[in-house]
């Protein structure tokens, strides 16, 4: 799958913001996923590209204390530490959520999945609803969205715990992307190499 290389110079509002989610061991991996190469750059600046491509002028990048090195070199993006990475998930989520007040929309996204298209991206930015990805088969998932109303649900979460577990006590959107295969993480070098041969 080719990523779009295209930037979008149309802005999302500060007041929507972006937090990539990079503070994993990727212990299926054997450590260093996000700076493994693909195509020519690390993994998780495929994620990063995507974000800036898609026009958020603020935007988060959450890791742990010792960031990847592709982190590091970023430009524009605020880094958000979380010191709970051995805890799961759920510390990434609430340290962007704290981070990204004051705001009026929140888009969280994985720093390992490399074909999240940008246009996607601006679609979950819109409206006032929590959006979660629909995924085939019905589940859903990230990236999603989330009006500040309701961070104080994402600071309940625990461990391993996402956010599509929660109970919303509202109505939650569901958005498909336009091609499934753009929702693919990378967990393994067996599933790198799968991908780097068909860039």
């Amino acid at each position: 799958m080719k990523h779009s290389s295209l930037r979008n110079d149309r802005s999302i509002e500060s007041g929507i913001v972006v937090a990539v989610l990079a503070a994993g061991r990727g212990t299926r991996f054997g450590g260093g996923k996000l700076d493994a190469d693909l195509g020519g750059r690390p993994v998780g600046q495929w994620a990063t590209d995507s974000a800036e491509h898609a026009g958020f002028l603020r935007r988060l990048i959450v890791t742990a204390p010792q960031p990847p090195r592709f982190a590091g070199q970023l430009q524009g993006w605020e880094r958000v530490i979380n010191h709970e990475r051995d805890n799961g998930i759920a510390g990434s989520i609430r340290a962007a959520a704290e981070a990204a007040n004051p705001c009026k929309r929140l888009v969280i996204m994985l720093a390992d999945m490399p074909f999240i298209e940008p246009e996607f991206l601006r679609a979950l930015a819109q409206g006032s609803a929590v959006t979660f990805t629909e995924y085939p088969g019905g589940k859903f998932g990230v990236p999603a969205a989330f009006p500040a109303r309701v961070f104080e649900n994402l600071a309940s979460l625990t461990g391993e715990q996402g956010a599509a577990s929660l109970d919303w006590g509202e109505a939650i959107c569901l958005l498909p992307p336009d091609n499934a295969a753009s929702l693919r993480d990378i967990d393994t070098q067996e599933m790198l190499s799968q991908i780097v041969r068909e860039l």
